[in-house]
């Protein structure tokens, strides 16, 4: 019985199966059989592309694997005297389970190893006597299952990281926001005690409202994003068209009336209901409204309709700006997509040209689709673009959409 150690002297690798000198590298392969000729033989076949390492008997095997030798792949003959293949290959899978087991045997003792097989002690199996190239293809896909297994580990190890951080970054924004928005909430409703008779008041209790919204805003995405739950739907319901677009065109009042612009809104019929969630789809209208302000020049006229188109319903908003250049169109509801023209002027966030984060056509997508609803624009440079939404009636979606989960 002889112990081949004479390549025990291996640099350490990565993982992946690299070191400094990737060229000189050639990956660890244990050779495990009780007849030395049979040793000698597959030693000769390997050694061009593997570092091969050989033992007699399985204890001996496991003394290499021991002393820290690294080891990608090991091929075992399964009759030995003391150990068998299959023992040896369930002992390194408990000590040493990065390692990939491979089996060579007769066809008398197939059915062991193929149970072997099943309980993921063994990765293949050869027969005896073997192909050349069938023995080599095997050992090669071994070596990628290590190499592959190694990525997989890292990113694992990777991912532990980001989501450490993600953590970390959650509780982070979840006090840098709640804290002044408290201190906002304050000041707003002790503003509204002591101006109740004001002409101010109106205002005051707008803020409020917005500023309500915001922190219940708040406190549902953060709490998705500790859960991790991004599958919620909306809870859809029953709701007025001409009452959502009225709550959004009031929301807007102010800066329409601060750039001179004029909305002009058609409700047809004025009963028009929608399946939806309130609160989301006037995001969606302030959100098609602001752009359009935006993009339009002072004293500019702007309008939102509503139709009946089928079993839905077309809302749009249409302005006569600057249009969308052919170049940005594929590009429109893509998140934090917003191309800025120095030579435009702004006057505030709602002035002429000002660009914003990129969000917010982004994120009306999105609601819109939550809707099971579709979103489309059409536009020409300096004439104007026009966003349509369509929506399910509630004849056509509140059977399918009852039992949803509430965002």
């Amino acid at each position: 019985m002889s112990l081949d150690i004479s390549d025990l002297s291996i640099a350490p690798v990565s993982a992946c199966g690299t070191k400094n000198d990737k060229h000189s590298f050639k990956p660890p392969l244990l050779i495990v059989d009780d007849e030395p000729e049979v040793l000698a033989s597959l030693r000769s076949l390997f050694r061009r592309d593997y570092k091969v390492l050989t033992a007699e008997r399985g204890e001996q095997a496991l003394d290499i694997l021991r002393l820290g030798t690294e080891v990608h792949v090991v091929i075992t003959d399964q009759r030995m005297p003391g150990m068998t293949g299959v023992e040896l290959l369930s002992r390194v899978r408990e000590e040493f389970p990065d390692v990939i087991r491979l089996m060579m045997t007769g066809y008398a003792d197939v059915n062991s190893v193929v149970n072997a097989v099943n309980e993921g002690s063994v990765y293949r199996y050869i027969g005896k006597p073997w192909d050349p190239d069938e023995l080599a293809s095997v050992i090669r896909q071994a070596f990628e299952r290590y190499r592959l297994v190694g990525e997989r580990r890292i990113l694992l190890r990777e991912l532990e990281e980001a989501n450490r951080l993600k953590a970390s970054f959650i509780t982070l924004a979840s006090h840098e926001f709640n804290t002044p928005l408290t201190i906002v909430l304050g000041m707003l409703r002790l503003a509204q005690a002591k101006n109740a008779d004001d002409a101010v008041a109106p205002f005051l209790d707008r803020a409020l409202v917005a500023a309500d919204r915001l922190n219940r805003r708040l406190i549902n995405t953060f709490k998705v994003l500790e859960d991790g739950d991004f599958s919620r739907s909306l809870k859809l319901r029953p709701m007025s068209v001409q009452q959502v677009v009225d709550e959004a065109a009031q929301e807007m009042g102010p800066f329409l009336k601060m750039r001179r612009q004029s909305l002009l809104t058609r409700i047809d019929p004025p009963t028009l209901a929608v399946m939806g969630s309130h609160s989301h789809l006037r995001d969606v209208l302030e959100a098609l409204l602001s752009n359009a302000m935006k993009f339009s020049k002072d004293e500019a006229s702007i309008s939102l309709s509503a139709v009946k188109d089928g079993d839905c319903v077309r809302i749009e908003v249409e302005d006569h700006g600057i249009g969308i250049c052919s170049a940005d169109k594929p590009h429109v509801f893509k998140p934090m997509f917003s191309t800025l023209d120095m030579m435009k002027h702004s006057t505030g966030e709602y002035g002429y040209c000002k660009r914003g984060m990129g969000l917010g056509l982004a994120i009306a997508k999105r609601f819109v689709e939550l809707h099971h609803g579709e979103i489309t624009f059409s536009s020409d440079p300096e004439r104007g673009t026009v966003f349509g939404i369509r929506l399910p009636t509630p004849t056509k979606l509140q059977t399918s959409v009852s039992n949803e989960t509430s965002f």
